[in-house]
């Protein structure tokens, strides 16, 4: 093994940890974001505009796991 190849991997590390910092940075932006979305409509909206958002909001989660899961395209190709 020569230098050039541990640099190369120290630089592959060094990407990866950046890749991982960067996702977690978003999600927990995103978790932010979802919980003041979820205040701010409490807020504002009346007790039954409010349940009616948080079923809208429960049925597009459940949809957005079957995107992630790719059983949209599965779904297409079937």
């Amino acid at each position: 093994m020569n230098g050039d190849e541990g640099q190369d991997s120290d630089l592959l590390l060094q990407r990866a940890a950046q890749g991982y910092r960067t996702t977690m940075v978003t999600q927990v932006v995103r978790v932010v974001c979802k919980i003041v979305s979820v205040v701010v409509m409490a807020r504002l909206v009346a007790p039954k505009g409010f349940g009616d958002f948080a079923m809208a909001a429960t049925v597009f989660g459940i949809l957005a796991l079957f995107r992630v899961a790719g059983l949209g395209t599965a779904a297409i190709q079937a």
